[in-house]
């Protein structure tokens, strides 16, 4: 007989974990650290400071000059020729001679000129006589109104002809068209010469002039539109001549070019002086132009907080004021400072403001992003 089968062993079922059990787990940890004080806190943003260009107020009327090299030239240069061809007999000029108006400078063989002349005055001697004759005959009927109308267009041609040989008799003596100085004798005498060839060039040095070639960056702030008269009022400019140092020589704008120079891409600025009458300051020479742009302030417009000469795009519009951003240079943060707008001059404003100082660094371009502790860097500092 065999042996009964043994009971079988009872089955204990457990429960197995859910998959998602972890990430509940670590959600509810998470929670937790929020409400418990001695979990760590999310680390704070950086502070990304904004980048800006400066600007160092000044005084407008006390500004540093910037300073050009520069050439000194003739306002008016005189490039003296014949109209007429001819034989060059008198040349009594020599290079820096100083010359006045109606000197003579040339005189050509006049010879031949003199028998044109006399032959032209001759034809119209007979001319004007067959007129005179033609005239009265046909008053009396004796020649037809044709034979006088030819007569008078004979006469007509030789009047021009005896004008045009007088004319050309008188174009022998060339003379001086203004007081100047010779600055070069080109022809030599007993040459012979042709009709509009230079013989010398005359150079006024009653007043004198200097040109300098201004960047790009400089002729900006000027602003469209602007004239000669307009940039008198706020630029002062001066020249100092390493022969006379310490002894500058007031300079009045005269000119500026309106397309740059494609090699250099400057544009050419012109200033006109009077040359002291104890130097001798010729053109070719060079002198340190100094410029610096002033209030332009008109006599009575004085009084006030001092006037201050900031770029224009430094001013912008917060609450309905005028204002600009002055920079905090230890924390380098931007707070605002009301001004008054007195002009705009080119690129250029004129404010007064009782809170901004000589020395104080204003944002100059990025001012429209900013607001009262913004954080900032420089990019630039500079002048207009």
């Amino acid at each position: 007989m065999q042996p009964p089968h043994p009971a079988p062993a009872p089955i204990v079922r457990t429960r197995r974990a859910m998959p998602n059990a972890l990430p509940r787990t670590l959600a509810a940890a998470c929670l937790l650290g929020t409400l418990l004080p001695s979990c760590e806190k999310d680390q704070e943003r950086p502070v990304v400071a904004q980048p800006v260009r400066t600007f160092l107020v000044e005084d407008a009327n006390n500004r540093p000059f910037r300073q050009f090299p520069g050439e000194v030239v003739s306002p008016r240069t005189g490039r003296l020729s014949f109209e007429i061809s001819g034989r060059l007999i008198e040349f009594p000029i020599q290079n820096g001679q100083l010359v006045k108006k109606g000197d003579l400078i040339g005189q050509l063989d006049t010879a031949d000129f003199i028998a044109n002349r006399d032959a032209a005055q001759a034809a119209f001697a007979a001319a004007k006589a067959n007129f005179e004759r033609s005239e009265s005959l046909q008053q009396r009927g004796a020649v037809a109104r044709a034979v006088l109308d030819r007569a008078r267009q004979e006469l007509d041609t030789a009047d021009a002809s005896l004008r045009t040989a007088t004319r050309a008799l008188d174009e022998t003596r060339l003379l001086a068209p203004f007081d100047g100085r010779i600055a070069e004798r080109i022809a030599r005498e007993l040459q012979n010469v042709r009709a509009q060839e230079q013989v010398a060039i005359l150079e006024d040095i009653s007043t004198l002039e200097i040109e300098i070639n201004i960047p790009e960056r400089d002729m900006m702030v000027g602003g469209r539109g602007l004239t000669v008269e307009e940039a008198r009022r706020f630029l002062e400019a001066k020249v100092e001549f390493s022969l006379l140092p310490g002894e500058p020589i007031d300079l009045r704008l005269e000119t500026f070019s309106t397309r740059a120079n494609p090699v250099s891409r400057t544009f050419l600025v012109s200033f006109a002086f009077d040359p002291p009458e104890s130097q001798n300051i010729l053109p070719g020479m060079t002198g340190n132009v100094m410029i610096r742009r002033s209030s332009g302030l008109e006599e009575g417009e004085a009084g006030g907080p001092e006037i201050r000469l900031v770029p224009v795009e430094a001013v912008v519009t917060v609450a309905g004021n005028s204002t600009v951003w002055r920079l905090n240079p230890e924390t380098m943060t931007v707070s605002p400072v009301t001004v008054e707008i007195s002009s705009i001059k080119g690129g250029a404003a004129l404010i007064r403001a009782e809170a901004l100082k000589s020395g104080d660094e204003i944002v100059a371009s990025g001012a429209r992003f900013l607001a009262e502790g913004t954080a900032v860097t420089r990019m630039e500092v500079r002048n207009p």
